[in-house]
């Protein structure tokens, strides 16, 4: 599928800078208007996160950080030699590197993250281009070239809970903004859900979050209620 619905890229949204040209051609901001606009671009950011994050429930887990989970941005305790930076659209690839881990799939740690990642677009069949976008249909081919069950679905919370019961593990399309993240089309990893909290390993995040059912479900419903579920074959 190539709806941009169901594309994920990671990366925040931008807002372009207005500009006028002088008489000479070239082209500046307006005297003053940098300041101006520095101060409505924080504004606006602001809003995107505090109106998102009132009252959400994101929490990271206690403890050490799992052996499975990986972040696609630079990080300490799961990706030490990540060389995109935090503005990457790895998310994707992120998410089934997770899922291969789970699976024992793909052994190693946070030094070898980075090298797993790329190796993941390219089983995905994605583009090595770091920047570029993936979605669920490359990552249910990612997953059955690594000889696991992976069926593309729409649904809701009762269709993952379904699957996780079944031993699966489901990776959805969200947009974090819903439980206070960023205001981003994007993929993560629901590895458990026990009454109404959700076990979510986001990729954009330093170590696992959890959060309530109705988040995750809102989340979802942001991205056409797009998941991939994924489980070794019977």
């Amino acid at each position: 599928m190539t709806d941009q619905k169901i594309s994920s890229t990671g990366k925040a949204n931008q807002f372009p800078i207005p500009n006028i040209s002088t008489s000479s051609g070239e082209t500046q901001m307006p005297v003053g208007l940098g300041a101006q606009y520095d101060t409505v671009h924080t504004q606006i950011s602001n809003m995107r996160t505090s109106s998102s994050s009132q009252g959400s429930t994101k929490t990271p887990i206690s403890g050490d950080v799992p052996s499975t989970f990986v972040s696609q941005k630079p990080s300490s305790s799961t990706n030490t030699n990540e060389d995109s930076g935090s503005d990457n659209a790895n998310c994707g690839p992120t998410t089934l590197l997770m899922i291969a881990r789970m699976f024992g799939k793909e052994g190693g740690g946070a030094t070898e993250a980075d090298d797993q990642i790329e190796q993941m677009r390219g089983l995905m069949g994605a583009t090595s281009d770091e920047g570029s976008d993936t979605n669920v249909d490359q990552l249910a081919e990612g997953a059955q070239k690594m000889g696991l069950d992976a069926e593309v679905d729409q649904g809701g919370v009762e269709e993952i809970e379904e699957a996780l019961n079944q031993g699966k593990k489901v990776i959805v399309n969200v947009n974090p903004k819903e439980y206070g993240g960023e205001d981003v089309a994007h993929f993560a990893v629901v590895t458990s859900i026990d009454g109404d909290t959700v076990t979510l390993f986001d990729p954009l995040e330093q170590k696992p979050i959890t959060i309530n059912k109705s988040e995750l479900q809102s989340a979802m419903s942001e991205q056409e209620n797009y998941m991939v579920k994924i489980g070794k074959k019977q």
